[in-house]
């Protein structure tokens, strides 16, 4: 019996396959999704939880944007209205199903929004602004997300001309005091097994299949959510 993975020229036989598993799963498991909690404080009462802001429409001419939070650099794809709702539909409804704070949403929001100019203008709300709108809407913690590609697979779940590819960060800020005390930034493209050997965890996790957008992003944010405050 032999495991053959598509569009590579690698095959495995299997004892060779699952030992190769278990000296690189904890590799795998870590290498497209980053958290950070370093300057984590007492547990928020309540979130507010912005739209996710769609870079890729505001930079269309840039290769690569710069976090307007972290600072980090991530490369511009497609984003479509579509998955930035998804992207914030998902997010509201992981942190309402914690039970934990109350969540307090995007559209409560949007006229503080619309009155900062923020809204509708080539503007991004940078950390100060993030914080007067927690401020206007009494939150103890404001979570802010931007997405800068969320290109889905051309093919299907055995066999791709084009894999899926998503780029995001989120961002827990304290109010008034701005800190940020929780961060996750995702950065993946699916490769095969064959192209990156250190991919194993995630091709067992997705049964050696082709995902779709979304499903890389449910399972990124899951993964990050497992130790949001």
């Amino acid at each position: 019996m032999r495991f053959s993975i598509r569009r590579g020229a690698c095959s495995f036989p299997a004892a060779a396959f699952f030992a190769l598993c278990l000296l690189t799963w904890h590799t795998a498991c870590q290498s497209r999704v980053t958290v950070s909690d370093a300057a984590r404080g007492a547990a928020p009462e309540s979130v507010l939880v912005l739209s996710f802001q769609n870079m890729a429409a505001r930079y269309p001419a840039e290769p690569a944007v710069r976090s307007p939070i972290s600072g980090k650099v991530f490369p511009i794809g497609p984003v479509s209205d579509e998955a930035v709702s998804f992207l914030t539909d998902y997010v509201v409804a992981a942190l309402e199903d914690r039970n934990e704070f109350s969540v307090i949403s995007p559209g409560q929001a949007r006229a503080v929004l619309s009155q900062m100019s923020l809204e509708n203008e080539d503007l991004v709300p940078d950390r100060q602004a993030i914080v007067n709108i927690g401020s206007a809407l009494s939150a103890d913690a404001v979570l802010a997300g931007f997405v800068y590609r969320f290109k889905d697979r051309v093919g299907t779940a055995y066999g791709v001309d084009s894999p899926a590819s998503v780029a995001f960060d989120l961002h827990l800020i304290q109010i008034p005091a701005g800190r940020i005390v929780w961060s996750a930034g995702v950065d993946d493209t699916q490769l095969s097994l064959s192209e990156d050997l250190f991919q194993v965890g995630k091709f067992i996790e997705r049964k050696g299949r082709w995902v779709t957008a979304p499903d890389m992003a449910r399972q990124a944010l899951d993964a990050a959510f497992a130790d949001f405050p």
